[in-house]
């Protein structure tokens, strides 16, 4: 589970976690969202 902000994820419907590593993983989908304080947690494909 990552956390990142919502407005990064709003208007995506497919989206990929890159790492400083170059390690990418796709994201599985989005688990909850707050819109007011711009936060969400998405859940990722993959162990890091």
């Amino acid at each position: 589970m990552i956390v990142t902000n919502y407005h990064v994820i709003d208007t995506g419907n497919l989206a990929i976690v890159k790492f400083p590593n170059d390690t990418a993983f796709p994201v599985d989908g989005v688990l909850t969202t707050d819109k007011v304080r711009d936060l969400a947690i998405i859940k990722i494909h993959g162990t890091f």
